[in-house]
């Protein structure tokens, strides 16, 4: 995965696994500033290394954002692009069988213990890791069961403010 994910100031063409969700919790409205134009960009640019029917969902649930961004709407239950040259993966070689053993193991009495001891020992670490940001309600930090936003950086009231400044400068309401 170091190939692949972000660290340090290698980002450009990388996976950011600092921002999570279930499927249950795929409307990211709630997390949205009132005028927040990178986030309905980055929403409609979202694309899926695996995708077993969850993205048709998530531009459902994420309509939303076809209010500022049009052609959103249009691109409903597609998905374009080439994600670091490997495109969309619908079911790799083995997925089901790993998908079963895995769900048959933690399945359960089983599963519920080993997710409350994950996070009995994770809370803690991300408590002191985050510090004051820890679900503080600005929106940077979100933890909850379904949510994981740990964006200790959360610049999109800046990029907010840069944008609307550049609009104004070019008289587009």
């Amino acid at each position: 995965w170091r190939g692949w994910r972000q660290y340090s100031h290698y980002v450009r063409d990388r996976l950011c696994l600092s921002f999570l969700v279930t499927e249950d919790k795929l409307n990211l409205q709630p997390l949205a500033y009132a005028n927040d134009p990178y986030f309905k960009f980055w929403i409609s640019s979202v694309r899926l290394l695996l995708d077993q029917g969850v993205y048709s969902r998530w531009q459902e649930a994420n309509s939303w954002v076809s209010q500022s961004l049009p052609n959103y709407s249009r691109c409903l239950g597609e998905q374009t692009g080439n994600l670091f040259g490997l495109g969309l993966i619908d079911r790799p070689w083995g997925s089901g069988l790993c998908q079963r053993v895995t769900e048959t193991l933690f399945r359960g009495r089983w599963g519920e213990w080993c997710e409350q001891l994950a996070r009995r020992l994770q809370l803690p670490r991300l408590r002191r890791y985050l510090g004051s940001k820890y679900n503080d309600g600005s929106g940077a930090v979100v933890v909850s069961e379904q949510v994981m936003k740990l964006h200790l950086n959360d610049r999109r009231l800046q990029l907010a403010a840069a944008w609307e400044q550049r609009l104004s400068q070019l008289n587009v309401d």
